[in-house]
């Protein structure tokens, strides 16, 4: 499995090519160039070297978010959808 990001306008510092990536790791930083209507990123899955559907491809299952760490998540999203 082999996930490909664009439109970052930077890779964090410590990120190194091949480097296997853990949860929660920050890998970059969200950009906005060109004629974007906003900043926004490119996220695409290969599997064997084909494009899948990120939405529909079975990937293996994380830990759930906490009560605390899911309302702080939900907070954060309201205030970011009313600006």
């Amino acid at each position: 499995v082999v996930t490909r990001y664009a439109h970052l306008s930077r890779f964090h510092k410590n990120l190194k090519k091949g480097v296997k990536i853990k949860r929660d790791q920050v890998i970059g930083y969200v950009g906005k160039s060109g004629l974007s209507t906003g900043s926004h990123l490119h996220y695409e899955v290969r599997i064997h070297g084909k494009a899948k559907n990120p939405l529909t491809v079975t990937l293996p299952q994380g830990k759930s978010l906490s009560h605390k760490e899911m309302t702080a998540f939900l907070a954060f999203k309201d205030k970011i959808w009313q600006s």
